[in-house]
């Protein structure tokens, strides 16, 4: 079955302009019957707005996306991104279309400098500042937040 769903087929930067926002950062596929049956399964609706189980969405959007999304060199893909009003875009792992930055790499050291410990040990005297947006938070809450990423990381 063909899954792939083009939302656009023009690529000029005066044409993606006209489009609407809901036209442009729409999927490039459409979901099997089934995929989009478990999609529903693990959801809810939160506020009137409709929350997927990350766990089972993601595997979904990476397996649509491997197949939809553009090669090398096509509309989209990193060496040949979409502009539109200035920006460049891409297609992600997911299949979404987000602002390209570059072909950026933060490689993080698991060994630090002297330089940065001693940044971390100045951090660690300095106090504690409480505000309205960033209160204290009760032992109940913080117990409630522990069990919850256990729970999330399939520990409880």
């Amino acid at each position: 079955m063909d899954y792939l769903n083009l939302p656009f087929t023009q690529y000029d930067s005066a044409y993606l302009e006209s489009l609407p926002d809901e036209v442009f950062f729409a999927k490039r596929f459409k979901l099997s019957k089934e995929d989009e049956a478990l999609l529903m399964k693990n959801s809810s609706i939160v506020h009137g707005k409709r929350f997927y189980r990350a766990r089972v969405k993601e595997p979904i959007m990476a397996k649509y996306a491997a197949m939809t999304n553009p090669k090398e060199g096509e509309p989209g893909s990193k060496s040949n991104p979409m502009i539109r009003f200035g920006k460049k875009y891409v297609y992600n792992q997911n299949g979404d279309l987000v602002p390209f930055r570059g072909d950026v790499r933060v490689i993080v050291s698991p060994n630090l400098s002297e330089e940065q410990k001693k940044m971390v040990r100045e951090a660690a005297k300095m106090p504690i500042v409480y505000e309205p947006d960033c209160p204290k938070s009760s032992i109940e809450r913080l117990q409630r937040f522990r069990e919850y990423g256990a729970k999330r990381q399939g520990v409880l």
